[in-house]
């Protein structure tokens, strides 16, 4: 893993944000050099000028429907890098294309492995994944490729009720550790419903263990 997707040594407010701050800059940089849609609506923007993270606060919000509008713009590849294709569910409008190349997939991969590991999960854990890999759901992939390589064994599932409280067969059978659930933050127990934790507060979706 690139030493800049790792978990920072220090979680002081001051350090965190002289990460923040570099990434941000490095990130508007990018997009800036590539995207034609990001071109045209960051036009103007210095990156000298951003002196911190909450320069957020002045920059464009992006839409679903400017997704929907502009969807190829936003590449900042060439199509042939792209190795994985996928797209939202179309609950909000039509499913938009979200294209990812292996430096995408490295990012996710590093995501879900420091989210998990800040939640407690050790290679000696077997993780239950409830978000599904098929129909193109970047989720479960995220869940699925950061288990991995946190070195956890993964058992590959979708769906709640009996499943998610532990009654299935299967839970005894894999002797599962902890469950990944979309949406969070929350962390829950076999013996109780989820709660709010300081501790997994970073993760990105439900976690039962």
């Amino acid at each position: 893993m690139r030493a800049e997707l790792t978990l920072p040594s220090s979680w002081r407010d001051a350090d965190v944000e002289v990460l923040q701050l570099a990434a941000l800059r490095k990130h508007l940089g990018y997009v800036l050099e590539r995207s034609p849609y990001y071109q045209k609506a960051l036009d103007g923007l210095r990156i000298e000028d951003v002196q911190s993270p909450d320069h957020l606060r002045q920059l464009p919000f992006t839409r679903n429907s400017d997704l929907e509008a502009y969807n190829e713009e936003f590449l900042c590849v060439p199509k042939r890098a792209v190795v994985d294709h996928v797209t939202t569910s179309g609950t909000t409008g039509r499913p938009v294309a979200l294209l990812l190349d292996e430096p995408d997939l490295e990012r996710l991969t590093a995501n879900e492995h420091n989210s998990l590991l800040l939640a407690g999960v050790t290679p000696d854990d077997v993780v239950q994944l409830m978000t599904t890999l098929d129909r193109r759901f970047m989720a479960g992939l995220a869940y699925f490729l950061g288990a991995r390589s946190l070195g956890a064994g993964v058992v590959r599932g979708s769906g709640c009720g009996r499943i998610a409280m532990g009654e299935h067969p299967t839970f005894r059978h894999h002797g599962i550790d902890h469950r990944t659930f979309l949406p969070g933050p929350h962390v829950g127990t076999r013996e109780g419903p989820p709660h709010r934790s300081d501790r997994i507060g970073r993760t990105q979706g439900y976690l039962y263990r």
